[in-house]
């Protein structure tokens, strides 16, 4: 009995829950002591959750391959976990068992019988050779060995590449020797062959290919250019819809999709046809140009909540050019300042698309005014006064309530939003003034809060 390379599906029945393994497929089939093997474990985790990884181990016949998972709670969602390079395991019968462990808890296992056979050389069969028409239909290159080759070993073609499906497409695929090969382990004995494949002659009508193009784009593109291989001249183009073409394409005006050319064949050999698919890619989009108007204490700043239909995947840039922020990043207008900033965004193949924001800011130190954002009083406070500023060992605090026996909560915050210092004050009156040691912070700007039963008001400080 040789190895065969098609899959089991091992079907785990029991009851499903947000934690649980559902089923449990393993390739080869029929495994022998000369094959690694690779399960691939399906199930459930809840959709907090992410597979953290596993750990295989042998006791005597039982081999256990535990499955760790980590997150927190939520629905059910499907996950899927592939254990390559198990093995090999000596000859006789196994049993498999997957726990699954999810936060250092076992959740669910699942043990199945698992039979190792012995090992079997493999057969890659006889060398030949074939000549064929790069205009024929594609047939397997198991089917131009001689002999009785063995299947599921793996193919490789004249570049050492591996062939998907060990497949030869004529006309796309190489001509020289293709080499079949079974990497089987000890004590079996690896096996090769070689085929060698030529072609008859005929026109070329090139390689398939690919390309991707800006749809807002204005330059031609030579159809022909883009063909592998060697394409025969004088041959006709399709377009995708299956009309004539003259060959060339113009993004924006003439269809993306696959552009198909054709020559006539030379007896034996029929005609031949490859295709150029055209992807049109859209253009960068950076957004609309805008302006952002702040008070002068005003620290951190989302740019892109006040863009308008820009792409994601950006980054900002100052006046000089220099890097602040990725898209939604926050920008520290109290470190840049105000000015115009641009946000852009590229690809490749169209290029970059810029946007700018022009930030203005209102009133400076030592001015009570502002009318944009939260200059304006709140917390029912009349007067919300900072002296000096900038200040450096010492602050003084002055507040004027509209309503007596007020009590507040003074808070002084860094520009990311931490509290480095706070004091409670009440005042009797509606008049109050407190001191404030800041001998303690660094240099810096900073925002002074009033919190208390009307609300919030804020004003910047800077120490210096």
């Amino acid at each position: 009995m040789r190895t065969s390379l098609s899959l089991l599906s091992l079907i785990v029945c029991g009851a499903l829950h947000a934690q649980a393994i559902t089923n449990i497929t393993i390739d080869p089939q029929n495994p022998t002591e000369c094959t690694p093997i690779t399960i691939t474990v399906n199930g459930t985790l809840p959709t907090s959750g992410e597979l953290a990884g596993y750990t295989p181990s042998v006791n005597g016949t039982i081999i256990t391959v535990t499955l760790t998972a980590n997150g927190g709670s939520g629905g059910n969602a499907p996950f899927s976990q592939e254990l390559p390079n198990l093995g090999p395991f000596p000859p006789g019968t196994y049993t498999l068992t997957v726990p699954l462990i999810y936060n250092g808890v076992e959740v669910d296992v699942v043990s199945i019988p698992l039979i190792i056979g012995a090992g079997v050389n493999p057969n890659a069969g006889e060398y030949n050779e074939t000549a064929v028409c790069n205009s024929a239909a594609n047939f397997t290159l198991i089917s131009v060995l001689g002999g009785s080759p063995d299947p599921g070993g793996v193919w490789y073609n004249p570049n050492n590449q591996v062939v998907n499906n060990g497949q030869f497409d004529p006309g796309q695929s190489p001509e020289g020797y293709y080499t079949y090969l079974f990497n089987v382990q000890a004590p079996c004995i690896p096996a090769s062959q070689q085929v060698l494949i030529t072609y008859l002659p005929n026109n070329s009508s090139g390689v398939n290919a690919t390309e991707q193009v800006c749809a807002a784009g204005d330059t031609l593109v030579d159809l022909f250019d883009q063909l592998g291989g060697n394409p025969t001249p004088g041959g006709t183009w399709t377009a995708p819809a299956g009309g004539p073409t003259n060959g060339f394409m113009l993004p924006g005006t003439d269809p993306c999709g696959i552009y198909t050319y054709s020559v006539q064949g030379i007896a034996p050999c029929g005609a031949t046809s490859s295709t150029v698919n055209i992807q049109c890619v859209q253009p960068s989009n950076a957004g609309t140009d805008a302006t952002l108007n702040l008070c002068y204490w005003d620290t951190v700043e989302n740019f892109n909540a006040t863009l308008q239909g820009e792409q994601p995947g950006g980054v900002w840039t100052d006046a000089f050019g220099f890097f602040v922020a990725n898209f939604n990043g926050n920008v520290n207008i109290s470190l840049y300042g105000p000015g115009e900033y641009t946000y852009s965004v590229n690809n490749a193949t169209c290029g970059p698309a810029q946007a700018t924001l022009t930030v203005t800011t209102e009133g400076g130190a030592g001015q009570d005014t502002c009318q944009v954002g939260i200059e304006d009083l709140q917390a029912g406070l009349r007067r919300f006064n900072i002296a000096p500023n900038p200040a450096r060992d010492e602050v003084m605090i002055e507040l004027e309530s509209e309503r007596m026996g007020s009590e507040h909560l003074i808070e002084i915050l860094n520009t990311n939003g931490t509290v480095a210092l706070s004091e409670r004050l009440r005042s009797n009156g509606v008049l109050v003034r407190k001191e404030l040691a800041i001998a303690g912070l660094a240099k810096g700007v900073y925002m002074v809060r009033i919190t208390n039963a009307q609300g919030q008001a804020l004003r910047r400080l800077v120490v210096n």
